[in-house]
C-alpha cells in the first residue's frame, strides 16, 4: 500500500497560507515562503514586483516574518523599465539582518526609473514555516515595500501592483491541483491499501468540525475516497489530531498551519465526548468505504500526563471509541495508534510513549488487544538502515510483538504503516536533518532507495505484515520522501517524475497479489560462505514463491553471489525468475529429484529475487 497523507479537495478548502500575494497585501502579519531546499545554495529563489506604471524608485524595504526568519544571506536587486533589460542596483553576499521589528532597508543614492523590481536571494536560511517537516532552506518574507520619491509604498495590490515568485511552499497539506493530477497513479501502482488523513488533510477533526457540532466534509475528498474504495483499495483513515473548539480559553489560529499548532488532547470529559461524536459521524458517513479507523497517530493527541499513564488511559479510551464506531458501522476495523518506528526497532529511549516495552505492557495489562482489528507501527528509513543491528533484529521484534498480542486475544492484521527512505539531490545539509542520525539518507541514491524499499516490503510480507509507503509523493520539500522525483521547484506546480522506487513498488503490487507467507517449506543454498535472507510465499493454484537477497547495506551496482537453490519437498513443473528491481520475468532451467527442486547457478544480489514455481 501507500500513504498519500492528504486528499484531493475543492478550491474552497485548498488552503494556501504562504502565497506570494502576501508580499504586497499591506499586512506584515502574513508572509510568503519558497519551497524548501536541502542546502542553502541549491539555486536562487526570487521575487519580482511589477508596478502598474513606470516611476522613480528611491528605496526598497524587505520585511521579515514576525519570527525574524527567511531573509537570505545573499541578495541581488535589479530593476527594469521593459522587463527585458535589467540593471543591478544592489548586491550583497553578506546581508546584515535588521533588528527585530525592522525591515532590510535599501536606499538608493538617486532614484531609478523602474516598472519591474527583481529581488534574487541565495544562501538561504532554514525558514520553512513548519516543525512537522524537516527544516529546510527557503526564502521567506512578510512584505516588499517599494518607496517612491515621496517615501510612499507603491508596491501594493490595492495600487495595481503584482508579484511573481520562483516557487511557493503550499503548507503541510500541499496543493490541491497536485492531488487532483496525481491521485490516479495509485491505480497505476496497483496498491491494495491506502492510509490517509495525515497532517494538513481535509479529514482532520479540527478541519471538519470548525464549529461545535457542525461537520463539513469536502465533497472532492469524499469522492476520492469512494473512488478508491470502488477500485478495491482498503482505506485506513486516521482520526485526529485535536480540535480548537474544545480547548478552554484557546483561540483558533487563522489557518491550520503550521500543524505543530494543533491543540493537545487532554482526555477531558468534554474532549472525549466531542471526539466520540466526531468518530460516530465519520463512521456513519463513510460506511462501506472506509475499511478501518486508526485512533490517533503516534503520540495519542499529545496529552500532558506521565509516560507510564499513557497506555492505560489510551487503551480505555480506545475501547470506548471502538464501540461507538462499531455501533455506526459493525464492519469497521479499529487500529491502535501507529507506533513510531524508532521505538519499534528497540532503541532504549522513552522520551515519548511508543516503545515496544510500553506497548507490550499495555497489551498485558489491559484487555485492549481483544478490541483491536489492526496494530500498526512505523519503520521510517531515515532512522535506521539495512546494515544496522536494529534492522537485523526487526523480524524477531515483530514476532515477539505478535506473540504477546495474540496471547492477549488479538486476532487481526499487522501493518507497517510508514516506510520510507529518501535519496535527496543534493543531500540534506546538517541544518535540514532531524536530531536522529540520518545515515539512511546520507549518500543514498535512487537505486539504493528502490532496493531498500523492496527488501523491507518483502520482509514485512514474509512476516505477514502489510507494508505501506509514506508518502506517495512529497513535492513541498527536497528531502525526497515520496516515490516521485523532485527537481528544481517551480510555480504553481513543481514537476515530478517517477523514480525507480515507483516502478519497484508497482512490480511488487503485481507480483505479490494474493501471496501469503509460507514458513513451512524449506529453501537451502549451496554457498555455505554467504548469508542469504529468504522469505517464502504461497499463491493460488499451487504456485510457490521463494524470495531471496543479500543482507547489509545496498550499493548501486552489485556483482551478485552465485549459488544453487534447493526447494525441499516441491516438485516443480516450471520455474521462473522474477527480478524485482528491473521488473522482468525469465524462465529458468531446473532439476527435480527425490528431495525436491534444484535451480543451479542462481545470481543473487542486494534486492529481492523471486523464484516462482508452478507444480
Amino acid at each position: 500500500g501507500s500513504m498519500p497523507t492528504q486528499l484531493p479537495r475543492t478550491p474552497h478548502n485548498d488552503i494556501q497560507p504562504f502565497q506570494c500575494i502576501n508580499l504586497i497585501d499591506g499586512n506584515r502579519e502574513t508572509f510568503w515562503s519558497s519551497r524548501g531546499q536541502g542546502q542553502p545554495d541549491v539555486h536562487p529563489e526570487w521575487i519580482r514586483i511589477d508596478l502598474p506604471s513606470e516611476q522613480p524608485v528611491a528605496g526598497i524595504d524587505v520585511w521579515s516574518r514576525t519570527d525574524g526568519q527567511g531573509i537570505p544571506q545573499s541578495i541581488t536587486i535589479k530593476v527594469s523599465t521593459d522587463g527585458w533589460h535589467w540593471d543591478a542596483i544592489y548586491e550583497s553576499e553578506n546581508v546584515a539582518l535588521p533588528p527585530s521589528g525592522q525591515p532590510l532597508r535599501i536606499r538608493l543614492e538617486r532614484p531609478e526609473q523602474a516598472k519591474q523590481i527583481w529581488i534574487i536571494g541565495n544562501n538561504l536560511p532554514t525558514a520553512l514555516p513548519t516543525e512537522y517537516l524537516m527544516r529546510e532552506h527557503a526564502f521567506s518574507a512578510a512584505e516588499i515595500e517599494i518607496q517612491n520619491e515621496r517615501g510612499r509604498n507603491v508596491a501594493l495590490l490595492s495600487k495595481g501592483a503584482s508579484v511573481t515568485v520562483s516557487s511557493t511552499f503550499y503548507g503541510d497539506g500541499g496543493q490541491g491541483q497536485v492531488y487532483d493530477d496525481l491521485w490516479p497513479i495509485h491505480y497505476d501502482l496497483g496498491v491494495k491499501w491506502m492510509r490517509i488523513s495525515g497532517w494538513g488533510g481535509t479529514l482532520m477533526w479540527d478541519f471538519i468540525e470548525r464549529e461545535k457540532g457542525q461537520y463539513l466534509i469536502d465533497p472532492k475528498s469524499e469522492q476520492a475516497i469512494i473512488e478508491a474504495s470502488r477500485h478495491g483499495i482498503k482505506i485506513l483513515l486516521i482520526l485526529g489530531y485535536g480540535n480548537w473548539n474544545y480547548v478552554p480559553g484557546a483561540q483558533r489560529p487563522p489557518f491550520p498551519f503550521p500543524m505543530s499548532r494543533v491543540p493537545p488532547f487532554d482526555y477531558s470529559a468534554e474532549q472525549v465526548e466531542a471526539y466520540r461524536n466526531f468518530c460516530r459521524f465519520m463512521a456513519r458517513r463513510f460506511k462501506g468505504h472506509i475499511h478501518g479507523y486508526e485512533i490517533w497517530n503516534e503520540d495519542f493527541g499529545q496529552p500532558k500526563f506521565e509516560i507510564d499513564e499513557y497506555f492505560k488511559i489510551y487503551s480505555e479510551f480506545l475501547k470506548d471509541i471502538a464501540a461507538a464506531i462499531r455501533e455506526e458501522d459493525p464492519d469497521a476495523k479499529i487500529c491502535f495508534a501507529g507506533l513510531k518506528g524508532r521505538f519499534m526497532v528497540g532503541q532504549e529511549i522513552r522520551d515519548t510513549p511508543g516503545s515496544p516495552d510500553d506497548f507490550l505492557e499495555a497489551l498485558r495489562g489491559t484487555d485492549v488487544a481483544r478490541h483491536l482489528d489492526m496494530i500498526g507501527w512505523h519503520t521510517q528509513g531515515h532512522m535506521w538502515y539495512p546494515g544496522s543491528t536494529k534492522y537485523s533484529r526487526y523480524p524477531d521484534k515483530v514476532r515477539a510483538l505478535k506473540r504477546v498480542a495474540e496471547e492477549n486475544g488479538f486476532r487481526g492484521t499487522y501493518i507497517a504503516q510508514e516506510n520510507w527512505w529518501g535519496a535527496p539531490y543534493p543531500p540534506n545539509g546538517p541544518a535540514s536533518r532531524k536530531k536522529e542520525a540520518d545515515r539512511a539518507i546520507e549518500g543514498l541514491t535512487e537505486v539504493r532507495k528502490a532496493k531498500d524499499m523492496a527488501r523491507l516490503f518483502v520482509m514485512n510480507l514474509g512476516l505477514d505484515v502489510i507494508p505501506l509507503w509514506c508518502n506517495t509523493w512529497m513535492d513541498q520539500i527536497q528531502n525526497d520522501g515520496g516515490l516521485l522525483r523532485n527537481t528544481f521547484p517551480a510555480d504553481p506546480v513543481s514537476p515530478q517524475q517517477p523514480q525507480a522506487a515507483y516502478y519497484v513498488l508497482r512490480t511488487l503490487c503485481t507480483v505479490m497479489d494474493q501471496a501469503r507467507p509460507n514458513e513451512k517449506t524449506r529453501v537451502q543454498f549451496s554457498n555455505d560462505h554467504q548469508i542469504f535472507l529468504n522469505y517464502n510465499f504461497d499463491l493460488p493454484d499451487g504456485v510457490f514463491y521463494a524470495s531471496m537477497w543479500l543482507p547489509g547495506d545496498s550499493v548501486d551496482v552489485h556483482p551478485g553471489v552465485m549459488t544453487d537453490v534447493y526447494i525441499r519437498e516441491i516438485a516443480a513443473r516450471d520455474v521462473f525468475g522474477i527480478d524485482s528491481l528491473n521488473g522482468f520475468e525469465q524462465k529458468l532451467s531446473f532439476d527435480v529429484n527425490r528431495h525436491g527442486t534444484v535451480v543451479k547457478d542462481v545470481l543473487i544480489r542486494d534486492y529481492p529475487l523471486f523464484l516462482k514455481i508452478t507444480r
